[in-house]
C-alpha cells in the first residue's frame, strides 16, 4: 500500500512539473515576442486591417460555401492585443490582453476598431482576458516582414510539410494504412481552409507536431499520459477554443495504435484505464492553464476574473440567456457542413441520412467481424465519441460556430474508420467479394 502511494504521489510530482515547465516555456516565448517593437509591425498590421476591412469579419473563401467562411474577426481581436503587448510591462499584458474597442462607434466592428487604434495611435481601453491568446506569439514576429495573407500561405506551406513528414513517418512505422486514411478525409472534412484563418491553426498545429515527436520517440504509457498533459496546456495557451478536441485526440489515436502494434496482448481494460487517465491529464492541463491566466490577471486587475470568466462562457453559451438551441441540433448543424452532407438543410432528412449511414456500417462490422475483436478498439470508439460530446456540452457555441467547430469531425471520422478497419476481417470481406468480381479470387 505504501509503495502504491509513493508511486502515485511521484507521478503526481512529474505530472505537475510537466504542466509548469510546459506553461513556463510557452509564457517565454510569448514574452520574448513581446520584446519586438511595435513599429516594426504597424506597416504590415494595417495593411492586413485595410484587407480584412475589404473582405468583411467573416467572410467564404468560396462563394455560397458556408463551411469555407474565415474569422477576421477573432483575427482583428488577436492583432488588437498584438499591438498592446509592452516591452516595458510584459507580464502585466501577457495576463491583462488589452484590447481597444470603438465603444458606442458607428460600426461595431473589430477590425474598424484595430483600423482607429492603429492609425490614431489609441491605446486599448479594455480587456479580453478569458483566454491566454498564444498564438499571438507566433504572429508578431511574421508581422515584421509579412502581412496577415502571405502568413497565411506561410502557415499553408508549414502545415503541408508538416502532415508530409507525418505520412512519412506513419509509412515507415507500418501504418501506411493510417496515412492514407488522414489524408483522404482532408477533403470532406475542410482541412485544406485552416491555414488561411489564424485563429483555426492552434490545435492542429500541437496535433502535427504531437503526432511527429510521437512517432519518433515511440513513448511508453506514462510518458504518453504526459504528452496529453502537454496537448492540453498548449492547446489552452494558443487556441481560441475552435477545435481544441483534436489536439488530445489524434495524438492519443496514434499512442493507442503504437501501443497495440507493440503490445498486442493488452487487455482492453488497460487501454481504458489509460484513456481516463491520459484525459484527466490533458483536461487538468487545459483547465490548469486557464486558472493560472484568470488568477494573474485577477491579481494585476484587482478584481475576480475566474468568476467573470465562468459566468461569461456560461451566459455566452446559453445564447445570452435567448436561445433555444438542443445537443443534437448543434451535432447536425456541424455534420451538414461535411461532405457529402453540404446542402441538406432539413434537421430531419439529414437525421434519417445519418443513421441510415451508421445502421449500414453497423451490418457490415456485424456480417464481417473478427473472431475476437482487437482489445484497444473499445477505447479508440470512445476516442471518435470526443468531439461529440463536446458538441453537446457547448451546444450554442458550436452551433453560431460551426463554420469552423466541424472540423473537429475529422477526429470522429477518423478514430471510426480505425475501429471498423480494426474489427473488420478483410479476408472474409475479400472471399465475399470474390464471387462476384473474379480478379479478387485468390489464384
Amino acid at each position: 500500500m505504501r509503495d502504491k502511494v509513493l508511486k502515485i504521489g511521484k507521478k503526481s510530482v512529474q505530472a505537475g512539473l510537466v504542466f509548469a515547465c510546459t506553461l513556463c516555456v510557452l509564457c517565454g516565448l510569448f514574452l520574448i515576442s513581446a520584446l519586438i517593437p511595435k513599429e516594426t509591425v504597424r506597416e504590415n498590421i494595417l495593411t492586413s486591417a485595410y484587407r480584412m476591412e475589404e473582405q468583411g469579419e467573416r467572410y467564404l473563401l468560396e462563394e455560397g460555401k458556408e463551411w469555407t467562411r474565415m474569422d477576421n474577426y477573432a483575427d482583428a481581436e488577436w492583432l488588437n492585443i498584438l499591438y498592446s503587448l509592452d516591452p516595458d510591462r510584459p507580464w502585466q499584458t501577457m495576463f491583462e490582453s488589452p484590447i481597444y474597442v470603438d465603444f458606442g462607434g458607428e460600426e461595431d466592428s473589430l477590425v474598424h476598431a484595430l483600423i482607429l487604434r492603429v492609425e490614431q495611435e489609441l491605446n486599448a481601453n479594455t480587456v479580453y482576458d478569458r483566454y491566454w491568446h498564444g498564438t499571438v506569439m507566433l504572429l508578431r514576429p511574421l508581422l515584421v516582414f509579412m502581412t496577415m495573407e502571405q502568413i497565411y500561405w506561410f502557415m499553408a506551406t508549414v502545415l503541408a510539410v508538416l502532415f508530409v513528414i507525418l505520412c512519412a513517418l506513419l509509412w515507415k512505422r507500418g501504418f501506411a494504412w493510417l496515412a492514407v486514411v488522414l489524408a483522404v478525409l482532408l477533403i470532406p472534412c475542410g482541412l485544406e481552409y485552416i491555414p488561411f484563418c489564424a485563429e483555426y491553426w492552434s490545435p492542429w498545429l500541437i496535433s502535427l507536431v504531437l503526432m511527429i515527436y510521437i512517432l519518433v520517440r515511440r513513448p511508453g504509457w506514462w510518458e504518453g499520459s504526459l504528452l496529453m498533459l502537454v496537448s492540453g496546456t498548449a492547446v489552452a495557451y494558443m487556441d481560441f477554443l475552435t477545435t481544441e478536441t483534436v489536439a488530445f485526440g489524434l495524438p492519443f489515436l496514434l499512442l493507442l495504435l503504437l501501443w497495440q502494434q507493440r503490445e498486442p496482448g493488452r487487455k482492453a481494460a488497460e487501454y481504458l484505464a489509460c484513456l481516463v487517465r491520459s484525459g484527466l491529464l490533458w483536461a487538468a492541463g487545459y483547465g490548469g492553464a486557464l486558472l493560472v491566466k484568470w488568477a494573474g490577471s485577477s491579481m494585476l486587475l484587482g478584481d475576480d476574473r475566474i468568476d467573470f470568466a465562468l459566468n461569461r462562457a456560461a451566459y455566452w453559451d446559453s445564447g445570452y440567456g435567448e436561445a433555444d438551441v438542443t445537443g443534437t441540433s448543434g451535432i447536425l448543424e456541424n455534420v451538414r457542413m461535411l461532405f457529402p452532407f453540404r446542402g441538406i438543410s432539413d434537421d430531419m432528412n439529414l437525421l434519417l441520412l445519418l443513421i441510415v449511414i451508421l445502421g449500414a456500417l453497423f451490418c457490415f462490422v456485424f456480417l464481417f467481424r473478427k473472431k475476437q475483436i482487437p482489445s484497444v478498439c473499445p477505447a479508440v470508439f470512445l476516442v471518435a465519441l470526443v468531439p461529440v460530446l463536446r458538441f453537446l456540452a457547448l451546444s450554442f457555441h458550436v452551433t453560431y460556430h460551426a463554420f469552423f467547430t466541424y472540423r473537429a469531425l475529422y477526429l470522429t471520422l477518423a478514430a471510426l474508420t480505425v475501429c471498423v478497419g480494426k474489427m473488420t476481417d478483410w479476408e472474409m470481406v475479400r472471399k465475399y467479394l470474390g464471387k462476384v468480381i473474379p480478379f479478387l479470387r485468390k489464384r
